[in-house]
């Protein structure tokens, strides 16, 4: 056995607790047994027991650096998700600026709409990330390809913002007629950030979440509530809520009077 690791024939198999006790002890991570029997629990569930050795140490490395900012990011409940959130937006930034998105000149190019759809599409890929890498490595790449499919489909965006105005000229029923000129783009692009600050000032910070997913991403409670691991119900009730703020909001009726 090499490193909790029983070499047998072309496979390997692991003696997980093993594993761990000695990566516990290498690294010095203070874990107690129950802390250890953890950790073979997540282990178990992101890599066979096939797993090569080299593998299997830098699944477990990266779940030790990776796993709480993993958690605080999936769960809307956990004490740190709206800091972590907000750390990740000023990652996101980070990211489009160094990949050149402040440099484009197209207008559909908005870096703030960008940073939102790249956080969007981090929440729904969350799932799916299995440590073979640093978190913010998976991320850097998530975001990247979010961005290069959002400009090319920049027209599919233009629509979603016009689609997004006649939404929010529903729910107020204040909005002139002049949003749906071909203005609308720009202006939505205005709106929906403004949207974002009203509702991001209020004390539950899934409603910006919910808003957004469902204007800009038109899903539907079903898929926002399985998204989000919220019951449909639930959703329906909080979306009603953000409508609500959203249409006596005295910035957005300023806005809209201007």
């Amino acid at each position: 056995m090499r490193g909790g690791v029983r070499m047998d024939g072309a496979a390997s198999s692991v003696d997980w607790v093993a594993f761990v006790e000695q990566l516990n002890a290498e690294q010095g991570w203070g874990f107690a047994p129950a802390d250890v029997l953890a950790y073979v629990a997540a282990l178990r569930s992101l890599l066979p027991p096939t797993a090569s050795p080299a593998k299997l140490r830098r699944v477990c490395l990266n779940y030790y650096a990776d796993a709480p900012l993993v958690a605080a990011l999936s769960d809307c409940q956990h004490p740190n998700y709206h800091a972590a959130w907000v750390d990740w937006h000023g990652f996101a930034f980070q990211v489009l600026y160094s990949s050149g998105w402040f440099a484009s000149d197209d207008p559909a190019c908005d870096t703030e709409d960008l940073a939102q759809m790249t956080l969007l599409e981090l929440l729904r890929s969350l799932p799916s990330f299995n440590f073979e890498s640093r978190l913010h490595t998976w991320a850097h790449a998530v975001i990247v390809r979010s961005a290069q499919r959002a400009g090319r489909d920049r027209c599919t965006a233009r629509r979603v913002q016009q689609r997004f105005v006649m939404r929010q000229q529903n729910a107020t029923s204040q909005f002139a007629p002049e949003y749906q000129q071909p203005t609308a783009s720009t202006e939505g692009r205005v709106l929906s950030q403004l949207v974002h600050d009203v509702l991001m000032k209020t004390a539950d910070l899934r409603l910006p979440q919910i808003f957004l997913l469902h204007a800009l991403r038109d899903l539907t409670s079903d898929q926002i509530a399985a998204l989000l691991q919220l019951k449909p119900a639930r959703v329906r009730r909080l979306l009603g809520q953000a409508r609500g703020i959203v249409r006596h909001s005295p910035a957005l009726q300023a806005w809209c009077a201007d």
